[in-house]
């Protein structure tokens, strides 16, 4: 096994829980056999689901904060 796939076998028991973790996974795979094009459009990608996870967040912390 190399130190790469340790590496994502320990960052998927990490986000095992986690509703994003599947996407964020393959964005990350993906990120090793991408050319400039697709790496940008990969960046926009984990920029957006960044933003969700942050807004699922903050909407939590708000809907906890009003009970």
């Amino acid at each position: 096994m190399t130190k790469v796939n340790r590496s994502f076998k320990k960052l998927e028991k990490a986000m095992k829980n986690n509703k994003y973790s599947n996407t964020i996974l393959a964005l990350i795979k993906l990120m090793d056999f991408a050319n400039p094009e697709m790496l940008a459009r990969l960046n926009a990608k984990f920029t957006e689901v960044r933003n969700s996870m942050l807004n699922s967040v903050e909407e939590t912390l708000q809907r906890d904060a009003d009970e």
